[in-house]
């Protein structure tokens, strides 16, 4: 029998929306003395990434029949003690807010600690490919393309960053750095290649076509990042834990009022942009 007070959720999204997603459970549970379970099957990514500690309801499992569904919300920091006085909760959505996560980092990025099977590879691949130096600052850059490009920008009048978004940002830590590479992850090679990144000017390594968890881990084993749009991206950042760049976007007024800057990115990164 599931203990009472308790808290689950209902998995949606890809990685980056599906780690804000435990995330948000991990907290929630903490601040609210609520048992926390989760009795669809984990993630694949997730489960195959880290060492999770929030226990996994066997299917057939018994559940509580009457769940009081609570919607959150990413992108606004909104107050969240006074919606959990029931016996059973269950999550959609991620609280996407750096703000829920302040006084929990530690225990967050614990639980999003990679496992050693991965962190052997992000070793390997330094070592081998990227050819790590004592005086080389690795910078991540995760460029989003595909779907968010094409649907979600669309949708919300939202301009995709461009070239001269990566150059300034580039400009940036190619100033601050003597000697800097460029790690770079993207859906859509080809386009970075011609139209989003200077391998000419700068010193850039794309990385190969593997699962996002190991493109996830190398990203957040730089020294610092480069942020475009995108939840995947914001995750690597946050755990590299080091200066980060990120593209400054905005959206037609419906979008705007839905998303606050200063709640979803945290106030130490820096933003360039429109």
């Amino acid at each position: 029998m599931i203990p009472r007070p308790s808290v689950t959720l209902r998995w949606s999204g890809r990685l980056g929306n599906n780690m804000f997603q435990y995330a948000s459970l991990f907290i929630i549970a903490k601040d609210n003395a609520h048992y926390p379970y989760i009795t669809q099957p984990l993630d694949s990514d997730l489960s195959e990434a880290f060492n999770l500690s929030i226990p996994i309801r066997k299917k057939g499992a018994a559940v509580p029949v009457s769940l009081a569904t609570l919607r959150t919300s990413e992108g606004l920091f909104l107050p969240l003690n006074k919606d959990y006085m029931y016996d059973h909760i269950e999550l959609t959505g991620g609280i996407g807010s750096w703000k829920y996560m302040a006084k929990h980092k530690l225990e967050i990025i614990r639980e999003f600690t990679f496992k050693a099977a991965i962190q052997r590879k992000v070793a390997e691949f330094f070592e081998r490919t990227a050819a790590r130096t004592d005086n080389m600052t690795y910078i991540g850059i995760h460029v989003r393309r595909g779907d968010w490009n094409w649907d979600y920008a669309a949708k919300h009048g939202i301009k995709p960053p461009d070239k001269a978004f990566f150059n300034a940002a580039m400009d940036y830590f190619s100033s601050k750095y003597r000697h800097t590479k460029f790690i770079v992850a993207c859906q859509d090679i080809h386009w970075c290649k011609s139209k989003g990144i200077n391998t000419q000017k700068y010193n850039v390594l794309f990385l190969p076509k593997s699962p996002p968890t190991e493109h996830l881990a190398i990203l957040s084993a730089c020294d610092h990042s480069i942020v475009s749009v995108g939840t995947f991206g914001w995750w690597s950042a946050y755990l590299a834990g080091g200066e980060t760049v990120y593209y400054n976007f905005t959206g037609n007024p419906r979008f705007e009022k839905t998303f606050n800057r200063g709640d979803y990115y945290p106030p130490h990164w820096r933003a360039i942009g429109n």
